[in-house]
């Protein structure tokens, strides 16, 4: 698989997801060309703050893409619980980063719960046969890290990343 066109996160390192979905759809629509306005619409982001998934996986259909999403999290228990529910699956530290760093939380129970409905979400934890499989059906995969963990730091910063290959020694972003 080739190589995406590279975007850069911006220098407020708050457009990560912005700049994945950008990846992505530079790859598989090279005819059309996004603004990082127009990123900013597709994928719910809130000035100052992030974005979550839920929008962009319901905008992909209207792109004429397929999504999947593999997450530990239930998303229409996310739905109904919120943050809360965050903490459990993911501890409290990430839920308060999130609650932090992220916009409307009511709003993201409604978009989680039209997910839900799509049947796009697989509610387990992914693994590295996961990525493998994507990745030789053609498909880019983006996952959510934890920043800080790969600069060496302790605590926790949520970033996306984009892989579109592997290889014997790992993935390459």
């Amino acid at each position: 698989m080739k190589a995406p066109t590279f975007i850069s996160n911006t220098a407020d390192e708050k457009h990560c997801v912005q700049a994945s979905v950008g990846m992505v759809l530079g790859y598989f629509l090279p005819e059309r060309s996004f603004s990082m306005p127009e990123l900013e619409k597709l994928t719910g982001f809130v000035e100052g703050k992030g974005a979550w998934e839920m929008e962009e996986l319901l905008n992909y259909e209207s792109l004429g893409l397929q999504a999947r999403v593999i997450v530990k999290m239930s998303y229409e228990e996310f739905a109904k619980r919120g943050f809360e529910y965050l903490a459990e699956v993911d501890g409290p530290e990430i839920a308060e980063w999130a609650e932090a760093n992220t916009g409307d939380i009511e709003l993201e129970k409604g978009r989680a719960a039209k997910v839900t409905k799509k049947r796009i979400h697989s509610f387990r934890i992914p693994t590295q046969e996961d990525i493998k499989e994507f990745l030789v059906d053609k498909w880019l995969v983006m996952i959510g890290v934890n920043s800080r963990k790969l600069s060496g730091k302790s605590g926790f910063s949520g970033h996306r990343v984009l892989i579109y290959g592997a290889n014997a020694k790992g993935v390459i972003m």
